[in-house]
């Protein structure tokens, strides 16, 4: 225990009052594993009169917490056949009720059994434990990436309105595109960083350096949120896939004469917001969305290339 103390015990050092400086310090994760293993040895020195009540509770916890198929089958078994973890409770109680063990032989031949069954029940809570420990791994780096996604949110918005950006947005639709790429590079990353707030990740793997995740949410993928922003407001201008069509007070269309796969019909004063959502969103769901996106543009460009090779004397 003493192992686990230090884990997370700063002492008086100095530097302990910078914000997240303790996380190079503290290691609540290490201090979980050692008190979790200390539990689980105490499996082996339960009295025989309490093991019983003691594998139930396992076994509870056990069909709670583990969800993946596989190991539920190998030790809670499945279709009529008991798992190991069930065998071992049987053996359990089979042995604390039988009078048999009263005599020697059948003494030893029950405390055998007991024995192993104990190991088999500290498995089972060894499993239990790296699952606990993994789902609050998980929810621990998803709440420190949704914190610092609210200060980046915030420094962000501040930039953009000092900036005097917000004055623009009704002139994104006509600006020329050197004067929108970074109002719009900059609603990428605040989509970005709010997808980080109110979305979980599943991290798949949580030992060893988990700044990489930090770096990930933080920096790369934001920085592919703007450049997603920037690439759909410039095929929107390309007019290949989609556009935002101005409409008119008297209700007409200024369509440019290219036929697109799909129209936005929206008044003219207010084309350029359209243009901030589509930021936003594209921001938000980056990853998603340029997959999607460059399979449909290559599609398109190849379309095109086929009517205008089969179009004699480029008619």
């Amino acid at each position: 225990m003493d192992d686990a103390k230090n884990a997370i015990d700063v002492g008086n050092l100095w530097w302990t009052w910078i914000p997240f400086a303790t996380l190079r310090r503290k290691n609540y994760k290490i201090f979980w594993e050692l008190v979790h293993r200390t539990d689980e040895d105490i499996i082996l020195l339960v009295p025989e009169a309490e093991l019983l009540s003691k594998a139930v509770d396992v076994k509870t916890s056990f069909d709670l917490n583990i969800k993946d198929e596989a190991l539920r089958i190998e030790w809670l078994g499945n279709e009529g056949e008991k798992g190991e973890l069930l065998m071992a409770i049987d053996r359990i109680s089979k042995v604390s009720q039988t009078e048999a063990v009263i005599s020697q032989k059948g003494l030893l031949n029950g405390t055998k059994e007991i024995e192993e069954s104990r190991y088999i029940i500290k498995e089972a809570m060894k499993i239990i434990n790296e699952r606990m420990d993994h789902s609050f791994w998980i929810l621990s780096l998803n709440n420190l990436v949704g914190v610092l996604s609210s200060f980046l949110l915030a420094f962000w918005m501040f930039i953009f309105y000092f900036l005097c950006y917000p004055t623009q947005l009704v002139g994104l639709a006509v600006f020329p595109f050197k004067e929108i790429v970074i109002p719009v590079s900059i609603l990428g990353l605040i989509g970005a960083y709010v997808s980080n707030i109110i979305t979980r990740e599943d991290f798949l793997f949580i030992k060893g350096p988990f700044w990489r995740y930090m770096v990930h949410h933080i920096i790369s993928k934001p920085i592919l949120a703007a450049f997603a922003a920037v690439f759909i407001c410039v095929l929107e201008k390309s007019k290949l896939i989609f556009s935002i069509t101005p409409v008119t007070e008297s209700g007409e269309t200024m369509t440019t004469g290219i036929q697109q796969i799909i129209s936005i019909n929206v008044p003219a004063d207010y084309a350029g917001y359209v243009y901030a959502i589509l930021a936003i969103a594209s921001g938000f769901s980056a990853d998603k969305l340029m997959r999607g996106m460059i399979d449909r543009v290559l599609k398109r460009l190849e379309e095109n290339a086929e009517k205008t090779k089969e179009t004699p004397n480029g008619e």
